[in-house]
């Protein structure tokens, strides 16, 4: 599985979401993911995939969205779960299977927090990325 979130919003109705693009394997509700958190690892099921029409947006709540049991890629989908409101941008989701040793993915996951912030310089003028 590889999927890049790209945005962390507030859908109306629903709550903290994830726009996420899923460039290959398949999501399903019900999965465990693991995701880069702002404070450590961020564990969590999905209670919900969403579809916008093709060639629309998904950010913001709309008539347009579909929700899905599941989804392959490739694919740009929205994604509902609990705690989701402080996932980093631009950082991987990854599935828990069965077989998959948590300690090792909230190693990996939060290793990208690190890269990112050797990225990112923040002073009294601004932000500053490289």
């Amino acid at each position: 599985l590889e999927c890049a979130v790209f945005e962390v919003h507030e859908a109306k109705g629903i709550g903290q979401t994830i726009d996420v693009l899923l460039i290959n394997g398949e999501l399903k509700v019900g999965d465990n993911i693991i995701l880069c958190g702002m404070n450590g690892p961020i564990i969590s099921i999905i209670r919900g995939i969403f579809l916008a029409k093709e060639l629309e947006e998904l950010k913001g709540q709309s008539a347009a969205e579909t929700h899905v049991p599941s989804v392959t890629a490739v694919r740009g989908v929205k994604i509902w779960a609990r705690d989701l409101d402080y996932v980093v941008g631009g950082s991987f989701l990854y599935v828990l299977g069965p077989n998959e040793d948590e300690a090792v993915l909230s190693r990996q996951v939060m290793r990208q927090l690190e890269e990112l912030k050797t990225r990112v310089n923040i002073s009294w003028r601004g932000l500053h990325v490289q």
